[in-house]
């Protein structure tokens, strides 16, 4: 039975061209990731291949100092709208965005508006303050 099913996935990653669309889908993904970390303060680098994404957190884009708490709170607030993301990295400062390979366009922008939106609110957590006077 698990010889048949084997056969029955390696059947339709072949026949749907699963390698060319998870790599289209992971430029899109990509693409977009990257477009936050221009806003971001604290995004250090994006980087993967196919749907295998990481975002590094960092506390300083010079020093390159991680920023695991960045993450830990990132992954609290992504779950709580309903994005499930691991952290990983020699510092545990690495979003990974590990979606199943048949994901579409509309899920990958669904994504990213979400992950933007809770990319800003954690910013402003962890953002200096400044004086008012």
């Amino acid at each position: 039975m698990s010889m048949a099913a084997g056969n029955a996935a390696l059947n339709f990653v072949a026949r749907n061209n699963i390698r060319e669309y998870t790599m289209e889908m992971g430029r899109v993904l990509l693409d977009g990731l990257n477009d936050i970390m221009e806003e971001s303060e604290y995004i250090g680098d994006v980087r993967g291949l196919g749907l295998m994404v990481g975002v590094e957190y960092v506390k300083d884009r010079r020093t390159k100092a991680p920023f695991n708490e960045f993450c830990v709170r990132m992954r609290k607030d992504l779950f709580e709208n309903g994005i499930l993301i691991e952290i990983g990295g020699h510092h545990a400062n690495v979003i990974r965005i590990l979606p199943p390979l048949i994901t579409t366009r509309r899920m990958i922008d669904t994504f990213l508006d979400i992950f933007s939106r809770v990319n800003r609110s954690v910013e402003k957590l962890y953002a200096p303050v400044t004086d008012l006077v």
